[in-house]
């Protein structure tokens, strides 16, 4: 069991190196990870398309020869339903405004334990037993990227740019985080 969990982890750590997108992490500071107490609106309520700002296209390369992303356009974010903190809700909407042009995943916790129950039945046993849900959302960062590629998001994640020309170049994203 400890063998498999160590295979799951090191794999895990593997597929979120090779699908990370470039973006900056902001408001770890202010506790906006500590408490949720007002809930809001649906995510599907709160995004809304808007047109992209063109000068951030400006000053990011692609080499000539890129015909096709590295990483796949996919963005994954995930809660526990679909109704997010208050707090959250610009952050989502930075990262489906700036990248419209992306397929947008939402992941519930009922969704997670679906796709891992259908996709990666295995798996089940472990991720049932987690004692808290960040370990499943922990967990649900390796499936989705395993299985379906592009980008794992937190909901913390505030978007300044469109990921489009980087995934062009890179096919690896590792972007710093605050301390």
């Amino acid at each position: 069991m400890r063998a498999l969990r160590r295979k799951t982890f090191l794999l895990g750590i593997i597929f979120v190196v090779c699908s990370v997108t470039v973006l900056r992490l902001t408001d770890m500071a202010s506790g906006v990870m500590q408490t949720f107490p007002q809930r809001t609106q649906s995510v599907r309520e709160i995004i809304v398309p808007v047109e992209l700002n063109m000068s951030v296209f400006q000053d990011f390369l692609v080499p000539a020869d890129a015909r096709k992303p590295l990483i796949p356009h996919l963005i994954h974010q995930t809660f526990e339903t679909v109704m997010i903190p208050s707090k959250l809700e610009s952050h989502v909407r930075t990262v489906v405004n700036m990248n419209a042009n992306w397929t947008y995943h939402f992941w519930t916790d009922d969704s997670a334990r679906k796709l891992v129950k259908e996709r990666h039945p295995n798996l089940l046993p472990i991720w049932d037993k987690y004692m808290r849900n960040i370990m499943r959302a922990d967990a649900l960062r390796y499936v989705v990227l395993y299985e379906f590629g592009g980008a794992y998001l937190d909901l913390d994640v505030v978007a300044y740019r469109s990921f489009d020309r980087i995934t062009y170049k890179y096919g690896c994203i590792i972007p710093p985080e605050p301390i």
